[in-house]
C-alpha cells in the first residue's frame, strides 16, 4: 500500500495514492524525545509502502494547555483523506489523539504507544474506534498507568505489549519498531 507523507514540521515527502491506507505517525510533546521511536517507526514503514507522516504540533505544545486536544484533533483530521483508510499510530498525546480522531476518520488500524486513558483537565476519556489495535507500554510509566492501559487492552480484547521501561520507551526503540512492522504487515 502506498501513502501520503508528512514529517515532524509537516512537510511533505512525496506524493502516493491516495486511494490507499494513509499511515499517520502522531505524537506531541517534546519532539527530541520521540526521535528516535518515530525515525525508526518511519524507517519501517516506508519499505512496506507507507509514508510515515505526523502533522505539527508545536504550537499546540508549547502553551501546554490540555484544553487544546480537540485542536490536536482537528488538525489531525485535516491531514486525513476523506475516503481512503488510514492508519494511525502515537505516543502518549498522539495515542490519546489518535484514538479519538480514530473515530471521525476511515480509520483500519491503531498503533498506540504510552497511553494514556484520560488527561487531567480534559472532560473526555479516551475512546477509540473498534479496528485492529496494538499498544506498548512501559511497565514503568511514570506519566500513564500501566494497568489503565491494560484494563483498556483487556476490555476491547488488544494486542497489548509491556516492557521494562518508562514512559518514553527509549530502551524499545527497536522492539516497538518491529512490533510496528508486524503491525502493518497486516495491511501491506
Amino acid at each position: 500500500m502506498l501513502a501520503n507523507a508528512i514529517l515532524d514540521e509537516g512537510v511533505r515527502l512525496g506524493r502516493f495514492d491516495p486511494r490507499q491506507a494513509v499511515a499517520r505517525l502522531l505524537a506531541t510533546g517534546d519532539p527530541a524525545r520521540l526521535r528516535a521511536i518515530f525515525e525508526a517507526l518511519a524507517a519501517i514503514a516506508e519499505p512496506l509502502g507507507f509514508a510515515s507522516a505526523r502533522p505539527d504540533y508545536r504550537d499546540l505544545d508549547a502553551s501546554g494547555d490540555v484544553r487544546r486536544i480537540d485542536e490536536r484533533i482537528a488538525r489531525l483530521l485535516e491531514h486525513a483523506p476523506k475516503d481512503a483508510p488510514v492508519i494511525l499510530a502515537g505516543s502518549s498525546m498522539g495515542a490519546f489523539v489518535s484514538g479519538l480522531a480514530s473515530m471521525q476518520v476511515n480509520c483500519v488500524g491503531l498503533f498506540l504507544m504510552a497511553l494514556p486513558v484520560a488527561i487531567p483537565g480534559y472532560a473526555r476519556r479516551f475512546d477509540a474506534k473498534r479496528v485492529p489495535t496494538t499498544l506498548v507500554h512501559g511497565w514503568g510509566d511514570e506519566l500513564c498507568p500501566v494497568d489503565e492501559a491494560i484494563a483498556f487492552a483487556r476490555a476491547r480484547e488488544d494486542e497489548i505489549m509491556l516492557v521494562r521501561d518508562d514512559h518514553r520507551l527509549s530502551a524499545h526503540v527497536d522492539f516497538v519498531a518491529e512490533a510496528f512492522a508486524r503491525f502493518l504487515r497486516q495491511f501491506a
